[in-house]
């Protein structure tokens, strides 16, 4: 998966990740993740060195996770993030994503 990763951890009502988006290969949304804080901070340490960025905001991680999905409240499908496999820079700016950050 690839991640985009913010600089710094992020809260608020409509964050639950820590700001840290998950994309699919060639996915025009980002999967609905959720990750611990510890994982969160993790990534954003781990990440801090990435050279490659999105929009000038969020470096960018392809990473192998242990992802468990369910189904909250409203039906609709979630996902966990309980283990990183691996994490690493990108060398370049995936072309599906750097497609999407046209706009």
């Amino acid at each position: 998966m690839t991640l985009l990763i913010p600089d710094h951890h992020m809260t608020g009502a409509e964050i639950s990740n820590g700001g840290i988006s998950a994309w699919g290969p060639k996915c025009d949304f980002p999967l609905n993740a959720f990750f611990s804080k510890e994982t969160v901070d993790y990534l954003i340490r781990t990440a801090a060195d990435y050279p490659v960025k999105y929009r000038d905001i969020d470096r960018v991680a392809e990473a192998e996770m242990l992802i468990w999905k369910f189904e909250d409240g409203s039906g609709e499908s979630r996902f966990f993030v309980s283990s990183i496999m691996s994490i690493g820079p990108v060398r370049k700016m995936p072309d599906w994503l750097k497609a999407s950050s046209q706009l």
